[in-house]
């Protein structure tokens, strides 16, 4: 019975792009059914096997139900409060490095220790505050499948088929922001069936709108 719950434990994790209470009844109704299969005298493995992979069976369910594509303009509002999260996080990274900055000694001065340990901070700070703002949107989708902003406006980054995305889906998709591609990226969005951006395609991911239970 262990197996079947960590297999049941793993499709659920599987449907997070289905309200709860749907979430639920499918985990019910497979609890019905291996019962069943149990009593009928199936071992636990065979049953299993019938049902096919967690992955399998969750995106079966979830093309019953269907996706519901974020708009354009949705995805833009949650865009712009991710921007100015990830601005304020990397100036409150920055500020001290600013500030040692200034309390630097004068060139002319020879170096001391306190001052290549200050320049050595500098230089941590603002890596550090570059790497905020290049992992910010990769980490949160490839973690959660959602950054804070797509969790205000209820979006969240799924594979095509509806399946959670890791963070290889989650870095290809954002490449185009990398190379400074975002209008043209997101453009495409309009000419899209799924409302994908092209780095989207590429990376074969959607963004769905979740309404409420």
């Amino acid at each position: 019975m262990n197996e079947i719950k960590f297999y049941l434990q793993k499709i659920n994790n599987n449907l997070l792009c289905l309200p709860e209470h749907k979430r639920k009844r499918i985990i019910e109704d497979l609890e019905a059914h291996f019962q069943a299969a149990l009593e009928s005298g199936e071992t636990t493995r065979q049953a299993i096997q019938k049902m096919g992979t967690p992955e399998e069976v969750a995106a079966e369910f979830i093309a019953q139900e269907g996706l519901n594509y974020a708009s354009f303009w949705r995805r833009l509002v949650a865009f712009i409060i991710d921007v100015k999260i990830t601005a304020v996080t990397v100036l409150l990274v920055a500020a001290p490095a600013i500030i040692l900055g200034f309390l630097l000694p004068p060139q002319s001065q020879a170096l001391t220790a306190l001052s290549i340990s200050m320049i050595i901070l500098i230089i941590l700070l603002l890596v550090s505050a570059i790497g905020v703002a290049l992992v910010y949107f990769p980490l949160f989708e490839g973690r959660f499948g959602r950054t804070p902003g797509k969790y205000f406006l209820r979006l969240r980054v799924l594979r095509e088929n509806g399946l959670p995305i890791g963070y290889q889906e989650a870095i290809l998709r954002r490449l185009g922001d990398y190379f400074k591609l975002t209008v043209f990226d997101s453009l495409v969005i309009f000419w899209s069936p799924k409302r994908q951006k092209a780095m989207d395609i590429v990376a074969r991911t959607v963004v769905i709108y979740e309404k409420k239970d």
